[in-house]
């Protein structure tokens, strides 16, 4: 069973993620402490909104569902952890990547979730 809803929830939540962090990465040149300092702000403060957003919306919370495939998180966190390895050689001088491999290691399984 394919939950389009969560699965969009999720999609949504790690695309304004990506692009607010990118934003912060490429637009504001300043020193390694002040834009890690940033993005976690950035994080925190999404963070922040979706718990108030859940909190209003039980349908979203991640500690209602459960999956209906077993094993499937496992299964595809391993396939793109292994990707990544065999991709690292290339994709080394882009930081953002591996937000990029965390993202769909948390979109993909959400899909496949079902209320408890």
């Amino acid at each position: 069973m394919i939950d389009w809803k969560y699965g969009f929830y999720h999609l949504f939540w790690w695309t304004g993620f990506i692009i607010s962090i990118s934003l912060v990465a490429y637009l504001i040149k300043a020193s390694w402490l002040v834009s890690t300092v940033l993005i976690l702000a950035v994080a925190l403060a999404i963070m922040g909104i979706l718990s108030i957003f859940e909190k209003r919306h039980p349908y979203l919370q991640e500690k209602k569902r459960q999956t209906t495939i077993k094993h499937f998180r496992l299964f595809h966190s391993t396939v793109l952890a292994a990707i990544f390895i065999l991709l690292f050689g290339f994709i080394s001088d882009h930081p953002l990547v591996l937000i990029y491999f965390v993202a769909l290691a948390d979109i993909v399984p959400s899909f496949f979730t079902k209320m408890v």
